[in-house]
């Protein structure tokens, strides 16, 4: 079998996975009192969780780098490797490194140890390395994992929200010779990243400011546009959803030009994360690592959020939405 069908049926096995995935969770869940079924955690997570805890480990016991490589036997090298996740960590080495350490709780040990298997697995995304780019690859694997998904969008309304006939008509005009099989795979990427976060209880918070351009520009025709502002009625009805709309008498306002999402992280070992879809190229950043330019860093950007957000509190969004409806039943 050549790669390109190999892939195509490994992209289609994962959407009808996690298109069960919603069913499953039904079904699992108690209906009053149930533990929530627990959320997808990409291999990359794990990864970073896990370099986080090892390095925690070793200044906790006082070691150096150098240390613990002579008192290991291994290079120094592999340990910076280790602890850099440019490799993976063996359990034996795993065992080995925390009993030096002096980490001897078996509950502590046991979810390292856990966390370690899991890093090692493939990521769910992996699949999609030839359609969409690294920056969003990697943003991917962190979506599912963030407790607030915080994005702001300009023209468009955002992939997490769209119905599939308004992604459909996106993504069509995203080229001037759109590649019917590469819309068809985007847009089941689309639908597989909103399946997933709409499965189980433990469901992230997602907050989005939309200039009100994007509700006002007509997607795919009326009858497609119709029905994207309706299901966005619905969405903020949904106690785990927030969309705001930034009206177009607010005028201009600073830093939020271009589609972008930040990711909050409830575990402190995640670093909130910055994901920009600018002109020139995309970007993606971590709290704490380089700046984007103009844009600063997820602090600064969650800042600069707050007040935009403040802009849109003065008008209903469903008074907005509402108003863009039937703006189109009048055409």
């Amino acid at each position: 079998m050549n790669s390109f069908l190999l892939k195509r049926r490994t992209r289609a096995g994962i959407l009808k996975c996690l298109l069960a995935v919603r069913e499953v969770a039904s079904r699992v869940l108690a209906p009053a009192g149930g533990s929530p079924m627990p959320r997808y955690v990409d291999p990359a997570v794990h990864r970073r969780r896990l370099r986080a805890a090892l390095r925690t480990a070793r200044e906790t016991a006082q070691r150096t780098q150098r240390d613990v490589a002579t008192a290991m036997d291994w290079s120094l090298s592999k340990l910076i490797r280790i602890e850099t996740g440019v490799v993976t960590i063996t359990t034996n080495d795993l065992r080995a490194l925390l009993a030096h350490y002096g980490v001897t709780d078996q509950a502590t040990v046991a979810e390292m140890v856990a966390t370690a298997r899991s890093a090692r697995q493939p990521s769910i995304w992996s699949a999609y390395n030839d359609v969409v780019g690294p920056n969003f690859v990697a943003y991917l694997a962190h979506e599912s994992a963030a407790s607030v998904i915080r994005g702001f969008e300009p023209l468009l309304v955002p992939g997490l929200l769209q119905t599939p006939d308004y992604a459909r008509a996106v993504l069509l005009k995203e080229s001037t010779r759109p590649d019917e099989t590469k819309v068809q795979t985007l847009l089941e990427l689309r639908l597989a990243r909103q399946e997933l976060l709409a499965a189980g209880n433990d469901r992230p918070q997602i907050f989005y400011l939309l200039d009100e351009a994007v509700i006002r520009r007509v997607v795919g025709g009326p009858s497609v546009m119709r029905q994207q502002l309706r299901y966005l009625l619905e969405l903020i009805e949904a106690p785990d959803v927030s969309v705001l709309i930034v009206p177009f008498r607010a005028g201009i306002y600073s830093l939020l030009r271009w589609p972008s999402i930040l990711l909050e992280f409830a575990d402190l070992a995640d670093a909130n994360m910055l994901y920009i879809e600018h002109p020139e190229r995309d970007f993606l950043v971590r709290e704490g690592e380089h700046e984007i330019p103009e844009l600063g860093h997820p602090s600064a950007y969650l800042e600069a959020y707050w007040e935009v957000e403040n802009l849109a509190l003065d008008q209903s969004p469903r008074e907005i939405l509402a108003g863009a409806i039937a703006a189109l039943d009048s055409r």
